[in-house]
Order: structure tokens, then C-alpha cells, then sequence
């Protein structure tokens, strides 16, 4: 006689499934993972207007306004969030500069030189914008 568990060899105890398995003999069902979306609907669609109007910005400002880099690039192809991208601000264009891809990392790498030139707004102080 062996362990009522699929191709086990095992010698089974009082409920027919061997010390090993015995926590498949209590358990009632095995429960399925639910696949979790990572992003909702509604974050997919705020994403594909963002994707427009950044797009429309940047046709109306194509000259890098940071110039935070000596490699400046001199075309904007990025929108810099001078105050973040929370979702209280991230869509509010008084807080975007368009920004070359280069700058744009630079201004991220080095936040003390940012803020001093004014690139970088804390989201907790009130802001004269």
C-alpha cells in the first residue's frame, strides 16, 4: 500500500496519504492566484492623454529651457516635472519644462544644484508659480 498522492511511493499513515502529503488531505482547495493588472484602466488612459499633450507641448517649446548641462543637446525631446510627477501635479503644465534628455538626467542626478537654480520645487513648500 502506498501514499493516495499522485506517483508517491511512500508508505501512507491513518488517512492514506504519507507524512509528507498529509497537508494535501486537510486542505479543502487549492485557491487559484487572480492575475493582478499592472495598471488600472483608468491609469492606462490618464498615460495615453499625457502621451498628446506632451506631445503638443513639446511642438510649442522645442528649445531645451534648462540648460543645466554643458552637453546640452539645445532641442527639447523631454518634459522635466520641476515639482514632480504626484498625481496632484504631474498633469499641470506650470510645472513642466521642456528639457533635453541630457539635462533632463542631470537635473535628476544632481537635486541641491537644481533646486538653487530653481528646476527642482519641493512638493511641500507653497511655490510663487
Amino acid at each position: 500500500m502506498t501514499c493516495r498522492f499522485p506517483l508517491c511511493t511512500r508508505h501512507p499513515e491513518s488517512n492514506g496519504m504519507c507524512l509528507f502529503h498529509q497537508q494535501y488531505a486537510n486542505s479543502v482547495e487549492v485557491k487559484v492566484k487572480k492575475e493582478v493588472p499592472k495598471e488600472s484602466l483608468k491609469e492606462k488612459n490618464l498615460k495615453k492623454t499625457r502621451k498628446v499633450r506632451y506631445a503638443e507641448f513639446l511642438s510649442k517649446h522645442p528649445k531645451c529651457k534648462a540648460k543645466f548641462s554643458k552637453q546640452c543637446l539645445k532641442s527639447a525631446s523631454v518634459i522635466h516635472h520641476l515639482k514632480g510627477r504626484t498625481p496632484a501635479v504631474v498633469d499641470d503644465e506650470k510645472y513642466w519644462l521642456p528639457c533635453c534628455p541630457v539635462c533632463n538626467n542631470e537635473i535628476e542626478a544632481d537635486h541641491s544644484r537644481a533646486e538653487k537654480l530653481g528646476l527642482k520645487i519641493s512638493q511641500h513648500k507653497k511655490s510663487s508659480l
